[in-house]
């Protein structure tokens, strides 16, 4: 790897290099998720578990039956399928939703596929993922002085999903004003992974490599690749995220198997994070510790219990 990648294991350390070295870039690029954006659960693939209930309860509206996980198994293989295909013409093996989405509802649905079914599920899997990020506060900080300071700023993902449904989450957080543009491995199947995304952005937005810095968490893709271009490069190494999520992953593995862990899982992943996390007094502290746990099973447990049950609604009353 590259000796001249800059690595950092803290947001506030990363920025103060940056603002040190401001002077040295016109433009300067920035990673989205896990970099820009962080989200709640430890693995972005939960995010279609929801979706693929939806697909199932829509089928069962049209007499279909197809259930939540065999639709996540139709959509692993038609992805997949999707990814093989883009390699053997492109340098990554990449995807895009508004190809492969679409051929799954077809698959399900058959004749009584519309457009506008497969509008109503990107709409449902945006909206899901929407509610599970959230912006760095620190970055998206700085990111508003740089604007002020006329950089170029750019956003960079690779990701199944195509640029116009970034912008939607990056708009979400209020932060797409302060973009020239978001680019997607998913619109050109060439990313930064590979390396060809690089000199694509470069032609396309006629950029001067040697004034341009990027930023991301991936030592390779937001690493060695843009370096092995000409791009300066700063790796962030969150240690307090990578904390947060490896918690949140192992809490997730024992609730799979002991009900004691459910209620702390998804404390878990209800925890304020960025801006959201302020200061309480002692007495709300004491309640998040220990009632919080128990409010979260007794939230888990009575969700199990709906679906068991196929109870569709629930209603709170109280005198």
């Amino acid at each position: 790897m590259p000796n001249n990648i800059e690595t950092f294991h803290a947001l506030d350390e990363l920025i103060a290099r940056g603002n040190a070295r401001l002077d040295e870039f016109d433009t300067i690029t920035f990673d989205v998720f896990d970099t820009l954006l962080i989200r709640r659960v430890p693995d972005p693939d939960m995010v279609k578990i929801p979706t693929a209930r939806l697909i199932s309860d829509l089928a069962a509206q049209r007499g279909i039956s197809k259930s939540p996980h065999e639709v996540r198994k139709l959509r692993e293989v038609i992805e997949n399928r999707h990814r093989q295909e883009n390699g053997a013409k492109h340098p990554d093996f990449e995807a895009n939703y508004d190809e492969f989405m679409p051929e799954i509802l077809h698959e399900i649905f058959g004749e009584t596929y519309t457009p506008s079914l497969f509008e109503q599920v990107a709409a449902f899997e945006v909206k899901m993922e929407s509610a599970m990020i959230v912006a760095r506060v620190e970055l998206a900080d700085w990111i508003k002085q740089l604007s002020k300071m006329g950089k170029r700023l750019l956003l960079i993902s690779d990701i199944y999903l195509p640029a116009k449904y970034i912008k939607k989450l990056v708009e979400n957080v209020g932060l797409l004003e302060y973009f020239e543009e978001v680019i997607s491995s998913a619109d050109s199947f060439q990313a930064k992974a590979s390396g060809a995304a690089w000199p694509l952005i470069e032609q396309r937005f006629k950029l001067d490599k040697t004034r341009w810095l990027h930023i991301g968490d991936n030592p390779i893709s937001d690493g060695a690749r843009p370096v092995e271009a000409g791009i300066h490069a700063m790796v962030l190494k969150d240690i307090g995220e990578h904390h947060r999520l490896s918690l949140a992953t192992r809490y997730n593995y024992y609730a799979a198997h002991r009900d004691f862990w459910k209620g702390r899982n998804l404390l878990q992943w209800a925890l304020p994070l960025e801006a959201e996390n302020q200061d309480r007094d002692a007495l709300y502290s004491d309640g998040h510790g220990f009632l919080g746990y128990l409010l979260c099973y007794f939230i888990h447990r009575l969700i199990e219990r709906c679906k068991d049950e196929n109870i569709q609604r629930i209603y709170f009353c109280a005198r």
